[in-house]
């Protein structure tokens, strides 16, 4: 099994394991309340950019969310190196930012998604259960 992403063999979405990279910890305890509660596996948390890479060859997510601005570089470049050398990952994007440039660059280096940090509690865990049902397929 490569590393990263594990879509060769099917996995129901209670296996569903994910990453998430936020430099506020608040953030990371939302975001995990809320995949938590739509099915899925905490594999791991990040802070920083290097975190994050080193979870993905560790832990080797099914899933990684993935903030744009972090304390040692961006979110786009961390996107560009987990697809490039684990593209089974899928990663959803975070950001405060909706700059309609960043966005599409995003999908241009392979995000699945984008979502505001605004996005209210009902409606995250909505989306969270619509990316995890894709990655069960």
């Amino acid at each position: 099994m490569p590393f990263g992403g594990r879509r060769e063999n099917m996995i129901d979405r209670e296996s569903v394991r994910a990453v998430i990279v936020d430099d506020n910890a608040m953030v990371r305890k939302l975001i995990g309340k809320a995949l938590i509660s739509s099915g899925c596996v905490i594999a791991g948390e990040a802070e920083t950019a290097h975190e994050a890479l080193e979870l993905c060859r560790s832990q080797s997510p099914d899933l990684v969310l993935l903030d744009i601005l972090l304390p040692d570089g961006s979110g786009k470049d961390v996107l560009k190196q987990i697809k490039t050398a684990f593209p089974n990952i899928t990663v959803v994007m975070l950001s405060a930012i909706s700059d309609e440039e960043i966005v599409e660059e995003c999908f241009e280096l392979g995000a699945f998604t984008f979502i505001q940090k605004t996005t209210p509690y009902g409606e995250l865990k909505r989306l969270f259960r619509a990316v995890i049902d894709e990655i069960a397929k």
